[in-house]
């Protein structure tokens, strides 16, 4: 897994999997930022305006 400069998401989504949580790809399609809405703000905007995703 690539950090893209940007660690603390990569451990964030370590512990999301260590939690027993998946992410569907319907639900990555739908809105891939959604496993990180109890994130702060700034951290969410960072990462939309940064991640290219294909739609």
């Amino acid at each position: 897994m690539s950090s893209v400069a940007a660690d603390p998401i990569v451990s964030d989504f370590a512990n999301f999997l260590y939690e027993k949580k998946t992410l569907t790809e319907t639900e990555i399609n739908r809105d891939p930022f959604n496993w990180i809405r109890n994130k702060p703000k700034d951290l969410q905007i960072r990462f939309r305006n940064e991640i290219i995703v294909n739609p």
